[in-house]
């Protein structure tokens, strides 16, 4: 496997009280091995692989901005610029999987991009998409405002699900809490949680869940555009 420069990078998580070193080792992912040989690793359109030095995080977390059952999210910062740093259970892999491969297979413009993802030396896995300061539309409909944004709400989440149907997909968790909008007018909004599920066969999709699940600890993805990290 060809290896090339290493690209070192210091991320402060918000809340926590030490830095997330990120070492990058970028390699030729073209030259790496084939999935589903002894040793394999997938290859990700519009990602490259990195070195075996994935984030080290710290063991306790600081406060997060965002928690489920399974992860929790952080306000992070890299480069001068701000990130989503969400940071799943070891055992929470699938959910980690369907929505690495949810962003890998059909990306959004009204999704937070993917930035990053991989396997911490914890087993932990991780991902990294653009960060939006937007509010979570379920606590602005919560301040009140009547009927009408709700109903407002209701329609755009039906005008996403309907769209994503509509090319073979189901959201799986199509609620406020996962839309953040600019105001209440949800004229500007942003998907996040974006984990989908294929309506029928999807090869696609099926074959980035097999490579994703079987991400060896300490590896890594960036993406390579001229917009990544």
């Amino acid at each position: 496997m060809g290896t090339g420069s290493s690209a070192h990078a210091s991320v402060f998580v918000e809340g926590c009280d030490e830095l997330v070193t990120m070492a990058t080792a970028h390699v030729d992912v073209k030259a790496a091995h084939n999935p589903g040989q002894a040793v394999g690793i997938a290859q990700y359109a519009g990602f490259t692989l990195g070195g075996d030095a994935s984030p080290r995080v710290p063991t306790r977390p600081g406060k997060a901005v965002a928690r489920t059952a399974l992860a929790c999210v952080f306000r992070a910062e890299l480069d001068q610029r701000v990130l989503a740093y969400k940071l799943f259970l070891a055992k929470a892999r699938s959910s980690w999987a369907r929505e690495v491969a949810s962003h890998l297979v059909l990306p959004r413009n009204d999704v937070a991009g993917l930035q990053a993802f991989g396997i911490d030396s914890h087993n932990r896995p991780w991902l990294m998409t653009q960060w939006c300061d937007w509010r979570n539309l379920r606590s602005i409909l919560r301040e009140g405002g009547g009927n009408a944004p709700r109903e407002h709400a209701g329609q755009l989440l039906g005008r996403i699900s309907e769209s994503l149907r509509h090319v073979g997909y189901l959201w799986a968790d199509p609620a406020t809490r996962n839309l953040l909008v600019s105001d209440l007018s949800m004229s500007r909004y942003c998907m996040v949680d974006y984990a989908l599920r294929p309506l029928g066969n999807s090869p696609d999709f099926d074959a980035c869940l097999a490579g994703l699940l079987a991400t060896a600890a300490d590896t890594s993805f960036w993406k390579n555009d001229s917009d990544s990290i």
